[in-house]
């Protein structure tokens, strides 16, 4: 398993297991954005819940995400970015095939996800003000998610990883 490490002019890969470095330069373009996030689970009352965030200046429904900041790999940034949208400290389960889509401004993105559990109900350590998490039943993420891309996803990668 690889986690991909972003700095201006080199990415630095890291075995997952061992979290030794690894380095290379051509797993991603430059002109690739890369991005990082986490979709958290839970089972609460036999029900299987999964953690949304609405983002209050894109009007819609999404995981938490967010962009890698230099010297950090993707598992350091998607780990920062649910603290900061959440609060939470989710325990990590693995990594998932990352989701490839162009941006509303036109932008290739790669966003590398990984799958996590938490029981927490407590977001009080958020700290971006502008996103609300919620967990939301797994019968209506379908229809919460706002982008096809990642109802798809959801459907074609999520769950099956989940089901395994």
């Amino acid at each position: 398993m690889i986690i991909f490490k972003h700095t201006k002019h080199v990415k630095v890969t890291y075995s997952f297991v061992f979290l030794t470095p690894l380095y290379y330069t051509a797993h991603y373009p430059m002109s690739i954005v890369l991005k990082a996030g986490m979709v958290i689970y839970r089972n609460k009352n036999n029900v299987r819940e999964f953690l949304l965030i609405y983002r209050k200046k894109h009007s819609d429904w999404s995981f938490p995400k967010g962009h890698l900041e230099d010297g950090e790999t993707t598992l350091q940034t998607a780990i920062r970015e649910v603290r900061e949208e959440t609060g939470l400290s989710p325990i990590i389960i693995k990594r998932l095939e990352p989701l490839h889509y162009t941006s509303n401004k036109q932008k290739e993105i790669a966003l590398e996800m990984f799958l996590a559990m938490c029981d927490s109900d407590d977001f009080s350590d958020k700290i971006e003000s502008n996103e609300t998490p919620s967990w939301i039943p797994e019968k209506d993420v379908f229809s919460r998610l706002t982008h096809e891309n990642l109802k798809r996803y959801f459907l074609n990668t999520i769950l099956p990883s989940i089901d395994r």
